[in-house]
């Protein structure tokens, strides 16, 4: 029964004309030309898919696992990895290499050799937290990644304001390799 309701939205949605719908005016022949083989192709696909279904043959693939794990290997993951439904449980951990930071940090200040004395007056004591949190055997991440947060912001706030074109890339690259040493990405 579900097969034989799924067949029939599949023949009736899975045409050249519905895949390129064009608000209420008709596309041009030439368009529909162009889409009839990848619609023709989608089509054969699903209805495959159906009858797998229909006959058990999917049970394998389609068989539920108790639990689910994710192990990503990556430089910068920016948002969640989560899989497995709204009842998943995700748990995402970043390893912060003090060493790293402290040269990137560094390398940031270096760079900002020329900036007016007032922003480094405003920088000047996020990177003293992110140092004194640096010497520490457990180093806190979240004040360092606030920290860092911070001093992020600000420079933004400098190269999209009237500073901005007196900064040079040096100042733009070393923000953001300072960003993703600190997990901000």
């Amino acid at each position: 029964m579900i097969v034989e309701h799924l067949s029939s939205i599949v023949a009736e949605l899975a045409t050249t004309e519905t895949a390129y719908r064009v608000g209420t005016r008709r596309p041009p022949d030439s368009a529909l030309r162009a889409m009839e083989g990848l619609v023709s192709q989608a089509k054969q696909r699903l209805e495959a898919k159906l009858r797998e279904f229909e006959l058990g043959a999917d049970t394998n693939q389609n068989a539920r696992v108790a639990s689910v794990t994710n192990i990503v290997h990556a430089t910068n993951v920016i948002g969640g990895v989560q899989q497995a439904g709204g009842s998943a449980i995700q748990a995402n951990t970043v390893n912060l290499s003090a060493e790293a930071i402290a040269a990137s940090l560094d390398h940031l200040f270096v760079q900002l050799a020329d900036v007016p004395d007032e922003l480094l007056a405003e920088l000047e004591p996020e990177a003293a937290t992110i140092r004194s949190q640096l010497v520490k055997p457990v180093p806190n991440t979240t004040i360092v990644q606030e920290a860092g947060h911070t001093i992020r912001t600000v420079l933004e706030g400098a190269i999209g304001g009237a500073l901005g074109n007196a900064m040079s890339p040096g100042i733009v690259n070393a923000l953001a390799g300072f960003s993703a040493v600190i997990g901000l990405g």
